[in-house]
């Protein structure tokens, strides 16, 4: 009797769906049984998809009814990707009357309905989108629905809408249907530090869709750290809920830090030097913003987040550890007019280091938990108990990815 040829194929699939049964229902922590119980199979059965355009690659991933999330794909920007933007970056937001007068609508939207890009950004950005689209297909198999779309923070598009939004024309002309805050106006996407705040388990809040019970007001600061093979991205921002925006922060790309950058330095040595140079003269600069009133990132940092796909390098870890030792001295030595300063009491004497596992996907998690709440929102069991304070939002539940340090 012949043996039958062994499928790889079948076994994989089988352990596929061990795993969806078996992990533990850890998306439940998001939203309470109360809530989740009215969705129906249909929805429940839809996996969830969550973008990341980084600032030197895009990722995605899909979240599932039970809280298990798949890496699906991961794609390299090319270099006018990136030199996008880091330039984006740098470009101060348009006064409002130069970006949204009518006749500059109406020829985007003409330019949309023709399936051509308004500009060469557009273009660009529509190239990774479409390629980010094309493997996450490949990987599911299937075509997908709504994605939540997460990015670092531009400044230059805080006040676009889907009228005026060179990334939400690019995902159109891309083929992909993103969410948005709301209809006509709103971002169309999230900064990264909110999502990987969310990957994080931190500030996901009340049950999604309770509106003014979500306590979005914090005096906590976040310093985010997205290291990267070809780039170096910082932000800080003032925690709130993590699918709210924040609307300001104070962000920068370098690519002269990525890991790859190492090669062309004289020693290991010597590169390590200038991270934590350039890591400590960002922590001086948000305290300088801090002082003279700025933005809404007037709170001391009391956590840093940390994440990109070379974020894991044991040699990073070991500066960021110094540099976020070393932020309270900062703190004091800037506001050593404020009362307690002269004590060290002006600031909280440790600050939280938060670094997530698999950092590479961490800002996908993030949006793909965004997208999941999204998809099953509407079907929400409408009951006192669906937006009452939730023991499982809390920081440390099952499904929480991270290690903290302190």
């Amino acid at each position: 009797m012949s043996r039958r040829k062994h499928d790889p194929s079948r076994s994989l699939a089988f352990l596929f769906l061990l795993l969806c049964i078996l992990l533990p229902h850890v998306a439940l922590s998001q939203r309470l049984e109360a809530c989740h119980a009215c969705v129906p199979t249909s929805v429940r059965n839809q996996a969830a998809i969550g973008f990341d355009l980084g600032q030197s690659y895009g990722t995605s991933v899909a979240y599932l009814d039970n809280g298990t999330t798949i890496n699906l794909a991961k794609v390299a920007g090319s270099p006018k990707y990136m030199a996008l933007t880091e330039r984006l970056m740098r470009t101060p937001p348009l006064e409002s009357g130069l970006r949204r007068p009518f006749w500059r609508r109406m020829t985007r939207l003409a330019m949309l309905t023709l399936g051509l890009p308004a500009n060469r950004e557009i273009a660009v950005l529509a190239k990774m989108v479409a390629d980010l689209k094309a493997e996450t297909k490949a990987a599911l198999g299937a075509p997908f629905g709504m994605v939540v779309v997460t990015a670092p923070w531009q400044d230059v598009w805080r006040d676009d809408g889907t009228l005026d939004s060179d990334l939400y024309d690019a995902l159109v002309l891309a083929g992909v249907k993103p969410w948005t805050f709301d209809l006509g106006g709103g971002p169309v996407y999230m900064g990264e530090l909110n999502t990987v705040l969310g990957a994080s388990g931190r500030w996901l809040c009340e049950p999604y869709g309770c509106g003014d019970t979500d306590e979005d007001d914090t005096y906590q600061g976040v310093f985010f750290i997205s290291f990267t093979n070809r780039s170096l991205y910082t932000s800080f921002q003032r925690a709130r809920c993590f699918y709210k925006h924040s609307w300001q922060s104070l962000s920068a790309i370098d690519a002269e830090y990525g890991l790859d950058e190492m090669a062309k330095a004289a020693t290991p040595a010597q590169f390590w030097d200038a991270v934590r140079a350039r890591l400590a003269s960002r922590v001086a600069e948000h305290t300088k913003h801090r002082r003279h009133g700025h933005y809404t990132i007037t709170v001391a940092v009391e956590i840093v987040v940390v994440a990109g796909e070379a974020a894991d390098n044991p040699d990073f870890l070991g500066v960021v550890r110094d540099v976020v030792r070393d932020i309270p001295r900062v703190h004091r030595i800037c506001f050593d007019g404020e009362v307690g300063c002269e004590q060290g009491t002006a600031v909280k004497a440790d600050v939280e280091l938060v670094v997530l596992d698999d950092p590479a996907f961490a800002a996908a998690r993030g949006s793909a938990l965004l997208s999941r709440l999204v998809l099953e929102g509407r079907w929400y069991c409408s009951s006192a108990e669906c937006c009452a304070e939730s023991q499982y939002l809390k920081v440390g539940g099952p499904w929480d990815k991270t290690h903290v340090e302190l």
